[in-house]
């Protein structure tokens, strides 16, 4: 796979903006060619709870294979990132989709879905992606562009009916990224999933996060209440405190200034970076970011496919709101 390209900026954009200016050079006279050997996007549940997912198609060309994935996130302004390769071996693409899919801690989320729904979601990011990399413009019409202009494929992306639910677009919206934030970090906006597994399977679904060999990996925080916690978990600087063995401690930390904040939960000699608790027959996800929250539902729906969950409510919360500081930031899905 070929090298990724550095992010992009997203300081100053404004989700709500309807009138933007596109940045020019958009190839809309060309046309999709060759086979289309593959067509990833947005996992459409983690999409609406969290606003994250990833785009990638391949096309067969003569006989090279045309590659393009971007990273999209709504938190950070649309397209985040792009990985591309345009002359790739016969077969790349099985190789590359399988790395993607199966590194959920390190790509967003993304299943294989029809052509025109992964257009809507490219084309409405790069719609509301301000500073569009160049790059972007001799792969973005790997897929056919939606119906209409500019302003209609940002307004079925984050608009009335469209793809993202109207509460995620209110609190990113409410909780914009500082231009001061260090690279790395994103906004804290708690966020809690709860999902329908079906009478009796929590605890089996428990069993088999607990069993992953990949991250992200989990570790049992025993009962609370009739729950059974999972905790995931990574380990963490040396220079941070340790907690006791077995226990859960969440410790603040504030900037000399005190205009920025960091979160940090600790299970003894781990860091831990989001929850899921279950009951007999539903699980609730709570993390402090939109992006660890992604990485954690995706985790649950690959392992409950068999079972077929439901997610029957989502909620976002941020710490702004909840203590009053200005900004609030925690390490970013790309750092774990």
């Amino acid at each position: 796979m070929s090298k990724l390209n550095p992010r992009f900026s997203s300081e100053g954009r404004d989700l709500a903006k309807k009138k933007e200016k596109l940045p020019p050079g958009l190839p809309l006279s060309f046309s999709p060619q060759g086979e289309l050997l593959a067509c990833y996007g947005p996992q459409p549940e983690v999409w609406k709870a969290t606003g994250y997912g990833t785009v990638f198609t391949a096309r067969r060309v003569g006989k090279k294979e045309i590659l393009f994935g971007a990273l999209l996130s709504l938190s950070e302004g649309g397209i985040t990132r792009l990985f591309t390769k345009p002359n790739a071996a016969p077969g790349s693409w099985r190789d590359v989709s399988a790395y993607l899919l199966e590194r959920l801690n390190a790509f967003p989320p993304m299943i294989a879905l029809p052509p025109d729904l992964v257009s809507e979601y490219l084309y409405g990011a790069y719609a509301f992606s301000k500073g569009s990399p160049p790059e972007l413009f001799g792969y973005l019409n790997i897929l056919k562009p939606p119906p209409g202009n500019a302003d209609d494929w940002r307004r079925r992306l984050v608009g009335p009916g469209g793809l993202t639910p109207g509460g995620l677009v209110r609190v990113i919206l409410e909780n914009p990224r500082p231009a001061d934030m260090p690279k790395g970090k994103e906004v804290i906006i708690i966020t809690r999933i709860k999902v329908a597994l079906g009478a009796g399977n929590g605890p089996k679904v428990a069993r088999r996060l607990l069993r992953r060999r990949i991250p992200p990996l989990f570790e049992s925080m025993g009962k609370r209440g009739e729950e059974m916690v999972l905790e995931w978990v990574r380990p963490y600087p040396a220079e941070l405190p340790k907690s006791p063995a077995g226990h859960k401690l969440t410790a603040l930390f504030a900037s000399q200034n005190t205009e920025s904040i960091t979160l940090r939960t600790f299970v003894g000699n781990r860091q831990g970076m989001g929850e899921i608790a279950f009951t007999d027959e539903q699980a609730q996800i709570e993390a402090m970011t939109l992006s660890r929250a992604s990485v954690l539902l995706a985790v649950l729906l690959a392992a409950t496919e068999d079972l077929k969950p439901t997610v029957t409510s989502t909620t976002w919360e941020s710490l702004r709101k909840l203590i009053g500081e200005t900004w609030r930031w925690a390490e970013d899905y790309q750092n774990f």
